[in-house]
């Protein structure tokens, strides 16, 4: 599929957008100012380059929140060839109704294990060449720090392209798989449903450790990884937030968003959060966790994973989380090598919730060996999960 390359500047994309969408006669007449506007920008800009398919320019002109728009999510990875396809195939079977990715300067282009989802019209791919930029010194807000990120320049871009297009757009990275315990649940969008009339959901992490691989293993992460933190564990109080974009949001962090802020000024960001305004009146405009309580700022205490979990497979194998240290983060976060250690030390359960994931939807089995494993922690109590009769711990309202 051929591809439409620009320089994107806010400002430019969005005139080109409502140009997109005006009368025949009126594109024509802008022809020349829509030629010489992108000339300008060529000149001018130099920080972010993408790629896009022809077929997505004009994606968010389509109906919000229809039942084959209904959520999506965003991603940026870079050289996560071995594992992009497995990420897309599992969260496919979920439900999602698009995903974008963000490949951010892969070596080889994440693209060529993805052209079956490509052509497909299910994955929209990015080739994002935004970089790091230095943000000014003394005081610098979250959102302004976050916004100097390749992350948060492809989240941002990713909510003002596509977020009219769905109803939910969830925020998660490529070594990041959403797993559903809710029995009840039919598909990812019969769980977001749930939670409409708030503007984020928040799902917590389940961190996972090496399950003492030192070389990458051969079989798909979900099968190669269930050592894990158990779930009441302190690392596992951060969360991934799936947006209702409803609320105009705008992501401050890789983990959480204000609503009805304009992202090009923190102090309005800060205002609107504070002001708790909503775009449809009685609407609570804040995160909430499945049980719908408030999200408080600043680090969580509490946990909880009754319906859904958002597994972290954050080391993988030795061999893995090298190469992870040495080409960075897209938040520009870097983890330390004594992380790999620690993650193993609390790795003393087993977790088979993305594989249970996978085979309730997906229809994938559970390779025997894998399940013989499962079993025999289970019969020793090392399940991940809390055990029946314990005391939830949430926040309360």
């Amino acid at each position: 599929m051929a591809s439409l390359k620009l320089t994107h500047v806010y400002g430019l994309h969005q005139f080109i957008t409502e140009l997109w969408q005006a009368p025949r006669h009126r594109r024509l007449g802008s022809l020349a100012a829509t030629v010489a506007a992108v000339v300008i920008s060529l000149l001018i800009c130099s920080s972010q380059c993408l790629s896009v398919t022809a077929a997505s320019a004009a994606a968010g002109a389509s109906s919000r929140g229809g039942e084959g728009n209904y959520s999506a999510l965003c991603a940026v990875g870079r050289n996560e060839n071995r594992y992009v396809k497995e990420w897309v195939d599992y969260h496919k079977c979920l439900g999602f109704s698009r995903i974008y990715l963000y490949d951010h300067g892969s070596t080889v282009p994440m693209s060529e294990q993805l052209k079956g989802h490509i052509a497909s019209g299910f994955l929209t791919y990015v080739n994002f060449s935004a970089a790091h930029r230095k943000f000014q010194e003394g005081y610098t807000s979250d959102l302004d720090r976050f916004m100097s990120t390749v992350q948060g320049q492809a989240y941002k871009h990713c909510v003002d392209t596509w977020g009219g297009r769905h109803t939910f757009i969830g925020f998660i990275d490529l070594d990041e798989f959403m797993v559903l315990y809710d029995p009840g649940v039919r598909s990812v969008n019969n769980l977001l449903r749930d939670y409409e009339q708030h503007p984020g959901l928040s799902i917590y992490w389940v961190l996972l450790g090496s399950s003492g691989h030192t070389t990458r293993p051969q079989a798909p992460v979900v099968e190669s990884y269930t050592a894990c933190t158990p779930h009441d564990h302190k690392f596992n109080t951060q969360f991934k937030t799936f947006v209702n974009t409803r609320f105009k949001p705008t992501m401050y962090s890789p983990h959480r968003a204000v609503f009805n802020a304009s992202s090009s000024s923190s102090a309005a960001a800060a205002n609107a959060a504070a002001a708790g305004s909503s775009p449809d009146g009685g609407l609570e405009p804040y995160m909430v966790n499945e049980h719908r309580q408030r999200i408080a700022r600043g680090r969580n205490k509490y946990s909880t994973h009754e319906r859904a979990a958002i597994f972290h497979y954050v080391t993988k194998s030795l061999e893995d989380f090298s190469e992870k240290m040495n080409r960075g983060g897209g938040a520009g976060v870097t983890r330390p090598k004594y992380y790999f250690t620690l993650m193993d030390r609390y790795s003393k359960a087993t977790c088979d919730g993305a594989l249970a994931t996978r085979a309730r939807f997906c229809g994938v089995p559970v390779p025997a060996a894998v399940q013989a494993k499962l079993d025999e922690a289970a019969a020793k109590g090392k399940t991940g999960r809390r055990r029946a009769g314990a005391k939830l711990k949430v926040k309360p309202a």
